[in-house]
């Protein structure tokens, strides 16, 4: 029918966009690395992607930041498995910060990394964390992550005041939580500071000030760091690993899971600017809504983009991507959808296309005036029936059947083409899974690193002044 209405013809392309050629060549040009597969190529527009059946995401595509967005019990944890899997075909170092902290996950992630070869397989808490690498400045910004974004602005500077003085004592900055919690006294920092050098003089100046409110602006780190009981203060960081996962229970301490979760972070930045290597690290943040006061997170994207770092966050809905969640998704160059009920933020990113809309007239002398419009087609229906067609926009991304993905089915977005896919079901066997979950249930046997050789105390007295004890 369509074919006998020239002016169709002439107003719009009925053509799909990006039609499947009949036959392609599939093999990859000289030097480029084999493609990863992610799951079932089950249509869209992404056929660049697709190898056979399968779709891929190349690691060109792959090193850039992407999300994942799902609701519980759609398979969003096995979609970031797969990712992981693939990160260590390519070559990289995959970082898992699990913001729910699950024993299941941790045993999935370690057997799947055991079982791809990778040899050091780090895993927190099962290990302590060293949180404390970096010089006096970095500690400084790892720090102040963990003051409430809402602080008043005056409580704010003070105890930036009192975290710079602690950091950048004489002595270098401090090794370990206990260090750093016993400089936040005022005869320690009066002791520090105790030298006839005017920078000394200067800041026994801002320690007076600060004198009034110590008690105050020392009590969340000492909460803070009672609470994690030493899980900083390990013998291990990101670049000790070729493969990490760290398990914060987000559910059971929300809240110190979300400033562990920001110092964790900020550390990941230095890493990546400054300890990383030459290797691609793959970032997974699941959970990221967890982080809902973390208000830098395009920061973050930002500072590990161009040292060799891609980020992968996950959520169960547009909305737990947290206060930015808009930079966020426009920062991630691919968009990973399971099931959810608040899709149309995210399948915005696919685009609109044209397509043609029906409609059956019964009354013959109903005139036909809408805009875009053709004039009817008579068939079959006899002088009083007439079929009318025009073209309207409509998401080339549904919004009802992303609502309507089954289980272990995605919608993948990127650079505004669509695709849907089965991510292939991750194959470990039991007794890998078995041993993987005996390892992470058991905190690792080791020996304690030596005690650190005790920080000189200075001599009693600051400019002529005796001190007493608080």
């Amino acid at each position: 029918i369509l074919e006998r209405l020239p002016p169709l013809s002439r107003r719009v392309n009925l053509r799909p966009r990006r039609p499947p050629p009949p036959s392609r060549d599939t093999s990859r040009p000289a030097g480029l690395r084999p493609l990863a597969a992610l799951g079932e190529f089950l249509g869209g527009e992404l056929y660049e992607w697709t190898d056979g059946k399968d779709l891929c995401i190349p690691f060109e595509e792959f090193a850039r930041h992407m999300i994942v967005v799902g609701e519980p019990g759609y398979g969003k944890t096995t979609t970031l498995l797969r990712l992981a899997s693939m990160a260590v075909r390519y070559g990289m170092k995959v970082v898992y910060i699990d913001l729910k902290g699950s024993l299941k996950t941790a045993a999935q992630f370690v057997a799947l990394m055991r079982l791809l070869g990778v040899q050091r397989v780090k895993v927190y808490p099962r290990e302590p964390y060293d949180g404390w690498r970096g010089d006096a400045q970095t500690l400084y910004n790892r720090l102040m992550q963990m003051v409430d974004a809402g602080t008043h602005p005056f409580y704010r500077r003070l105890t930036s005041s009192l975290v710079s003085l602690a950091v950048n004592a004489p002595g270098g900055p401090p090794k370990s939580s206990e260090e750093f919690l016993r400089r936040l006294d005022r005869n320690w920092l009066f002791r520090a500071y105790c030298g006839k050098t005017l920078e000394h003089a200067y800041a026994r100046r801002k320690i007076a000030r600060l004198v009034p409110h110590l008690d105050d602006l020392s009590l969340p780190f000492e909460g803070f760091f009672d609470g994690i009981a030493g899980a900083l203060d390990g013998a291990w960081a990101f670049e000790d690993g070729d493969a990490a996962y760290l398990g914060l229970d987000g559910d059971a301490q929300k809240e110190q899971a979300a400033l562990m979760g920001r110092y964790l972070l900020e550390d990941c930045a230095h890493y990546a600017r400054h300890r990383k290597g030459p290797r691609h690290v793959l970032l997974v943040l699941d959970e990221f809504g967890v982080l809902e006061e973390f208000g830098n997170a395009t920061d973050l994207y930002e500072r590990v983009r161009e040292p060799g770092m891609s980020v992968c966050a996950a959520a169960q809905s547009f909305e737990g991507l947290g206060p930015e969640r808009q930079k966020v998704v426009t920062a991630s160059s691919i968009k990973i959808l399971h099931r959810c009920g608040d899709p149309e933020e995210l399948v915005k990113y696919a685009g609109e296309r044209e397509v043609a809309a029906f409609s059956h007239l019964l009354a013959e002398d109903e005139a036909e005036d809408e805009a875009g419009a053709f004039q009817p087609v008579r068939g079959d229906n006899g002088p009083k029936g007439r079929t009318a067609v025009r073209m309207q926009r409509q998401y080339a991304m549904p919004i009802e059947e992303v609502q309507q993905l089954g289980v272990g089915q995605i919608g993948l977005i990127t650079g505004g083409l669509c695709a849907w896919c089965r991510p292939h079901p991750l194959v470990i066997p039991e007794d890998f899974l078995r041993a993987a979950l005996a390892d992470v249930s058991t905190p690792a046997a080791v020996s304690p690193p030596p005690p650190a050789p005790p920080t000189p105390e200075p001599v009693n007295g600051h400019g002529g002044q005796a001190v007493g004890t608080a």
